[in-house]
């Protein structure tokens, strides 16, 4: 992983854990399954789009990474 920041790592690995929640939830009270992909994609995209909208950008690659 030489190379990738902390930041990143963590951000990705928190976003997954709520995904799976998300889905956990979906599964139990809707009664109908999805696929944990999907919705990891959707919360880190949707994430990912107002985070670069709404931040300086030098300062939004430089949070995630290192050597830009």
């Amino acid at each position: 992983m030489k190379g990738l920041n902390v930041n990143l790592c963590n951000y990705v690995l928190s976003h997954a854990r709520y995904a799976v929640k998300i889905r956990r939830d979906v599964a139990h009270l809707e009664r109908r399954t999805v696929e944990v992909w999907d919705v990891l994609k959707r919360i880190l995209s949707k994430n990912i789009q107002m985070a670069y909208a709404y931040l300086d950008k030098d300062i939004f690659l430089e949070s995630f990474v290192e050597g830009l």
